[in-house]
């Protein structure tokens, strides 16, 4: 089994920006994280595959399929915080292209993050789920702009 696993905002996107820092920052900081954590884990198990953060989501996607050629057992994920205008939101969602691989996802960020379970939502209109070949899910950890959900 293959897990590629991407951090949003690659690239020169800075993604979105609240209490001194950018999303693209955080969450390249918590993929290499989790994916040294993972690959530990599950040594195995499963090849826990990071993605370069240099990719913008056009790039990404290409590079998880070119990767991923003959493969029938991967899934991917792009990490994500989330933003919004006025009282700072809270809470993790997970976005599939693969419900059941997002489902599985969200369950264990919400076991973890402890964070309000914000649901699993169609995303299969998000560029990341529709054109990548393995099952996949884009995760809004918590919100940027949130300081309890930053932290």
């Amino acid at each position: 089994m293959r897990i590629y696993i991407a951090a949003g905002h690659g690239g020169n996107d800075p993604g979105a920006c609240a209490n001194n820092t950018t999303e693209r920052d955080v969450v390249q900081k918590l993929v290499s994280e989790a994916v040294a954590y993972l690959q530990n884990l599950l040594k195995d198990k499963a090849e826990i595959i990071r993605v370069p953060d240099d990719l913008n989501v056009n790039n990404t996607a290409e590079w998880i399929n070119q990767q991923d050629v003959g493969k029938t057992d991967s899934y991917c994920m792009e990490v994500h915080l989330n933003a919004n205008q006025g009282v700072p939101g809270t809470g993790t969602e997970t976005f599939y292209g693969n419900k059941e691989f997002a489902t599985k996802i969200q369950q264990k960020l919400i076991e973890v993050l402890g964070l309000r379970d914000r649901g699993v939502k169609d995303g299969t209109d998000l560029k990341f789920n529709r054109v990548t070949n393995p099952a996949s899910c884009l995760v809004e950890l918590g919100f940027i702009n949130n300081p309890s959900d930053l932290e």
